[in-house]
Parts: structure tokens; sequence; C-alpha cells
């Protein structure tokens, strides 16, 4: 009996997914420039000549990678952004989920790494550097914004709610490299351990 139109898709929606998570651990390992299309291929278990059909480059697999990074990234923020607690909530809630994705969802812990690379990396293509400027500034907005309003209730620290927001997503992204460098052998901070770095005691 042939498949369906949705067996079909399902199956190439399967497909692609898993060049995207092949190719997510190929550049986090290797960087863009020295990656290429066969590596993601062979770890995927797959000809080099599918993985063209779904992606025309690797820069293209690069390039929808960031892509998902921030769209994550930003989602996430913006959600909580949108929740109506207390901005004290809001920080230890942002935290306390943060710290659960570096300890139990490798791809995020990747996908930081991936962005590192990429801001810093020479061999970038041009799109892919404007996609960077476009959308790497929201997530900082929101803390930021976040930051602010929980002086203005008396539960954040007094330092400019921007240096804050460069502090508070430095520390999560350390730890995400972290994560990815040394394995099993990381170990996290406590939760309270980072409160203390940003709000006031109750």
């Amino acid at each position: 009996m042939p498949r369906t139109a949705e067996q079909n898709k399902a199956i190439l929606d399967k497909r692609r997914a898993q060049i995207l998570s092949c190719g997510l651990q190929v550049f986090s390992n290797k960087g863009l420039k020295a990656a290429k299309i066969s590596d993601i291929a062979q770890l995927a278990s797959i000809s080099q000549g599918l993985t063209y059909h779904y992606f025309k480059s690797k820069e293209d697999l690069f390039a929808e990678l960031i892509a998902i990074a921030f769209k994550q990234m930003n989602r996430g923020a913006l959600e909580l952004a949108a929740m109506e607690m207390p901005a004290r909530q809001k920080v230890s809630a942002a935290l306390q989920g943060l710290l659960d994705e570096i300890e139990s969802n490798e791809e995020f812990s990747l996908y930081v790494l991936l962005v590192a690379q990429a801001s810093i990396s020479a061999a970038i293509p041009e799109e892919i550097k404007q996609v960077l400027q476009s959308r790497s500034q929201i997530s900082y907005m929101v803390v930021e914004k976040i930051f602010a309003e929980g002086q203005q209730q008396g539960c954040v620290k007094n330092f400019p709610p921007r240096e804050m927001a460069i502090l508070f997503w430095t520390v999560i992204k350390g730890l995400a490299m972290n994560k990815v460098t040394l394995g099993e052998a990381y170990q996290a901070p406590s939760l309270q351990m980072l409160q203390e770095m940003f709000l006031l005691p109750e």
C-alpha cells in the first residue's frame, strides 16, 4: 500500500530534523570553515547527495541552525516577559529554566556554542552576520527590562540594568559552553548562588 502524502511529509520532516541535529554537532565541533557536508552526511548515515536535497550548501544549513537558535532563545525570553508575575519570580524562573536546559538538553548548549562561534568567526557569510546582528539583542533587551522593573519593585540589585543583562547572559552562556566541554564532569552552580548575583534579599 503506497504511503499517504502525510506519511511522506512526516518522513521528509524527520530526515530534515536529523540532518539539522547532525549539522549542529558537526558545526559545534569543527566550526563552519572546517566542517564539510560529507561529515554531516556520514554522521546522519545518509548520502551526501541526499543532504543536498534538503540544504543547497553547508552555509544554508548553518544559517538555518542559527535561525533556530535565536528563535528558541528569543521565544523563551518573550514568553517570560509576558508572564503576569513580579520581577523576582521572573528572574528566578528564568535562571531555573536555563539551568534545567543546560543540564538536560544537550542541543541547547550546542546552540549556545554555535552562536558564540558564529559571532567571532571571520568565515561567516554576510547574510548570517545580519541575522546575528538583528536577532541577538532581543533576549538581552527582555532581561534588561525585567531587571529595570525589579529595581522599581525593590527586589533587584541597583546596578545598570543593561550591564546586569549582559552579566546574566554571559553567565548562562559560559555555563552552557562549560557543559559542552566537561560533559558528565559538569557541575552547575546552585540556583541560590545565581539568584544572589542579581536579587536583593527578601
